[in-house]
Protein backbone atom coordinates (compact mmCIF):
# COMPACT_ATOMS: atom_id res chain seq x y z
CA UNK A 1 0.00 0.00 0.00
CA UNK A 2 1.09 3.50 -0.58
CA UNK A 3 1.58 5.90 2.30
CA UNK A 4 -1.26 8.04 0.88
CA UNK A 5 -3.99 5.39 1.25
CA UNK A 6 -2.74 4.41 4.72
CA UNK A 7 -3.27 8.00 5.87
CA UNK A 8 -6.93 7.88 4.74
CA UNK A 9 -7.80 4.83 6.88
CA UNK A 10 -7.28 6.62 10.22
CA UNK A 11 -9.26 9.65 8.92
CA UNK A 12 -12.17 7.40 7.90
CA UNK A 13 -12.13 5.76 11.32
CA UNK A 14 -12.04 9.20 12.97
CA UNK A 15 -15.00 10.44 10.88
CA UNK A 16 -16.99 7.29 11.63
CA UNK A 17 -16.25 7.60 15.36
CA UNK A 18 -17.27 11.28 15.28
CA UNK A 19 -20.58 10.43 13.58
CA UNK A 20 -21.31 7.75 16.19
CA UNK A 21 -20.54 10.23 18.98
CA UNK A 22 -22.85 12.88 17.48
CA UNK A 23 -25.64 10.33 16.96
CA UNK A 24 -25.35 9.28 20.60
CA UNK A 25 -26.02 12.87 21.70
CA UNK A 26 -29.21 13.27 19.63
CA UNK A 27 -32.23 12.72 21.88
CA UNK A 28 -34.44 9.81 20.97
CA UNK A 29 -38.14 10.69 20.71
CA UNK A 30 -40.78 8.29 21.85
CA UNK A 31 -43.24 7.58 19.09
CA UNK A 32 -46.70 9.02 19.79
CA UNK A 33 -49.82 8.06 17.97
CA UNK A 34 -51.27 10.99 16.11
CA UNK A 35 -55.00 10.97 16.22
CA UNK A 36 -57.59 12.52 14.00
CA UNK A 37 -59.44 15.80 14.39
CA UNK A 38 -63.23 15.78 14.40
CA UNK A 39 -65.79 18.57 14.66
CA UNK A 40 -69.26 19.20 16.06
CA UNK A 41 -71.38 22.18 15.02
CA UNK A 42 -74.97 23.26 15.59
CA UNK A 43 -75.56 23.07 11.82
CA UNK A 44 -74.02 19.59 11.43
CA UNK A 45 -75.58 16.15 11.06
CA UNK A 46 -74.74 12.95 12.93
CA UNK A 47 -74.75 11.16 9.57
CA UNK A 48 -71.78 13.31 8.45
CA UNK A 49 -68.15 12.20 8.74
CA UNK A 50 -67.23 14.67 11.52
CA UNK A 51 -64.84 16.69 9.34
CA UNK A 52 -64.61 20.48 9.49
CA UNK A 53 -66.70 20.79 6.32
CA UNK A 54 -69.17 18.04 7.40
CA UNK A 55 -69.36 18.20 11.21
CA UNK A 56 -71.52 16.08 13.48
CA UNK A 57 -74.56 17.71 15.09
CA UNK A 58 -74.38 16.32 18.62
CA UNK A 59 -71.63 16.31 21.20
CA UNK A 60 -72.69 12.79 22.19
CA UNK A 61 -72.01 11.48 18.66
CA UNK A 62 -68.58 13.08 18.81
CA UNK A 63 -67.74 11.61 22.22
CA UNK A 64 -68.72 8.10 21.14
CA UNK A 65 -66.63 8.33 17.95
CA UNK A 66 -63.25 9.17 19.51
CA UNK A 67 -60.30 6.84 20.03
CA UNK A 68 -56.90 7.34 21.68
CA UNK A 69 -55.11 10.39 20.31
CA UNK A 70 -58.21 11.95 18.73
CA UNK A 71 -59.37 15.54 19.24
CA UNK A 72 -62.96 16.73 19.09
CA UNK A 73 -63.37 20.47 18.46
CA UNK A 74 -66.80 21.79 19.36
CA UNK A 75 -67.94 24.89 17.50
CA UNK A 76 -69.64 27.75 19.32
CA UNK A 77 -73.35 27.66 20.01
CA UNK A 78 -75.84 25.92 22.27
CA UNK A 79 -76.28 22.16 22.16
CA UNK A 80 -79.52 21.02 23.79
CA UNK A 81 -78.46 17.53 24.94
CA UNK A 82 -78.89 15.09 27.79
CA UNK A 83 -75.62 13.19 27.51
CA UNK A 84 -75.98 10.32 29.97
CA UNK A 85 -72.96 7.98 30.06
CA UNK A 86 -72.20 7.57 26.35
CA UNK A 87 -70.15 4.55 25.27
CA UNK A 88 -66.64 6.01 25.12
CA UNK A 89 -63.18 4.64 24.42
CA UNK A 90 -60.10 5.10 26.60
CA UNK A 91 -57.12 7.24 25.85
CA UNK A 92 -53.65 6.36 27.11
CA UNK A 93 -51.09 8.29 29.18
CA UNK A 94 -49.23 9.19 25.96
CA UNK A 95 -52.25 9.51 23.67
CA UNK A 96 -55.08 11.37 25.38
CA UNK A 97 -58.52 11.93 23.94
CA UNK A 98 -59.20 15.67 23.82
CA UNK A 99 -62.57 17.41 23.72
CA UNK A 100 -62.24 21.17 23.46
CA UNK A 101 -63.84 24.36 22.34
CA UNK A 102 -63.06 25.37 18.78
CA UNK A 103 -60.47 28.20 19.04
CA UNK A 104 -62.13 31.56 19.71
CA UNK A 105 -65.63 30.03 20.10
CA UNK A 106 -67.81 29.20 23.09
CA UNK A 107 -69.81 25.94 23.01
CA UNK A 108 -72.51 25.43 25.65
CA UNK A 109 -74.24 22.16 26.43
CA UNK A 110 -77.69 22.98 27.77
CA UNK A 111 -78.78 19.90 29.68
CA UNK A 112 -76.66 17.14 31.18
CA UNK A 113 -73.09 15.95 30.69
CA UNK A 114 -72.53 12.60 32.41
CA UNK A 115 -69.31 10.78 31.55
CA UNK A 116 -68.28 7.39 32.98
CA UNK A 117 -64.82 5.85 32.67
CA UNK A 118 -63.01 8.66 30.91
CA UNK A 119 -59.49 7.24 31.02
CA UNK A 120 -56.95 9.85 29.90
CA UNK A 121 -59.48 12.35 28.56
CA UNK A 122 -59.05 16.13 28.51
CA UNK A 123 -62.16 18.35 28.48
CA UNK A 124 -61.17 21.96 27.78
CA UNK A 125 -63.63 24.84 27.49
CA UNK A 126 -66.81 22.74 27.44
CA UNK A 127 -69.46 24.86 29.18
CA UNK A 128 -72.65 23.40 30.64
CA UNK A 129 -75.86 25.05 31.83
CA UNK A 130 -79.18 23.77 33.11
CA UNK A 131 -82.12 22.97 30.85
CA UNK A 132 -85.24 23.89 32.82
CA UNK A 133 -87.48 22.12 30.30
CA UNK A 134 -85.95 18.67 30.86
CA UNK A 135 -83.86 18.88 34.03
CA UNK A 136 -84.92 17.09 37.21
CA UNK A 137 -83.96 18.16 40.74
CA UNK A 138 -82.47 14.71 41.41
CA UNK A 139 -79.96 14.90 38.52
CA UNK A 140 -76.48 16.39 38.74
CA UNK A 141 -75.81 18.66 35.77
CA UNK A 142 -72.22 17.46 35.16
CA UNK A 143 -71.30 14.04 36.54
CA UNK A 144 -67.85 12.53 36.03
CA UNK A 145 -67.76 8.94 37.29
CA UNK A 146 -64.66 6.75 37.62
CA UNK A 147 -61.82 6.98 35.10
CA UNK A 148 -58.11 7.57 35.45
CA UNK A 149 -56.03 10.56 34.43
CA UNK A 150 -58.85 12.78 33.21
CA UNK A 151 -58.85 16.60 33.25
CA UNK A 152 -61.85 18.94 33.18
CA UNK A 153 -60.78 22.57 32.80
CA UNK A 154 -61.64 26.02 31.55
CA UNK A 155 -65.37 25.39 31.79
CA UNK A 156 -68.25 27.48 33.02
CA UNK A 157 -70.92 25.47 34.84
CA UNK A 158 -74.00 27.38 35.95
CA UNK A 159 -77.67 27.31 36.70
CA UNK A 160 -78.14 23.82 38.12
CA UNK A 161 -81.48 23.38 39.87
CA UNK A 162 -80.37 20.08 41.36
CA UNK A 163 -77.87 18.91 43.94
CA UNK A 164 -74.82 20.44 42.27
CA UNK A 165 -73.32 21.80 39.07
CA UNK A 166 -70.56 19.16 39.22
CA UNK A 167 -70.29 15.75 40.87
CA UNK A 168 -67.17 13.57 40.78
CA UNK A 169 -68.30 10.05 41.70
CA UNK A 170 -66.95 6.55 42.17
CA UNK A 171 -68.53 3.15 41.56
CA UNK A 172 -65.21 1.27 41.21
CA UNK A 173 -62.61 0.93 43.99
CA UNK A 174 -59.62 3.21 43.32
CA UNK A 175 -61.39 5.35 40.73
CA UNK A 176 -61.54 8.08 39.83
CA UNK A 177 -57.77 8.47 40.14
CA UNK A 178 -55.32 11.18 39.10
CA UNK A 179 -58.11 13.52 38.01
CA UNK A 180 -58.05 17.33 37.83
CA UNK A 181 -60.76 19.98 37.78
CA UNK A 182 -59.41 23.50 37.35
CA UNK A 183 -60.98 26.91 37.54
CA UNK A 184 -62.02 28.81 34.47
CA UNK A 185 -59.33 30.47 32.37
CA UNK A 186 -59.86 31.37 28.71
CA UNK A 187 -58.75 28.59 26.33
CA UNK A 188 -55.46 29.00 24.52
Amino acid sequence: MSGHSEARIPIRIFVAAALVAVAAMVPVRTARATGSFYYVATNGSDSNDGSLSKPWRTVEKGLESLTAGDTLLIRGGTYLERIMSPKINSGTPTSRITVRAYPGERPVIQGLLWITGANYWLFNGINVTWDSATGSRDEHMVKLTNGVGWVFKNAELWGAHSYADLLVASTVPGEPANWIVTQYQPCE
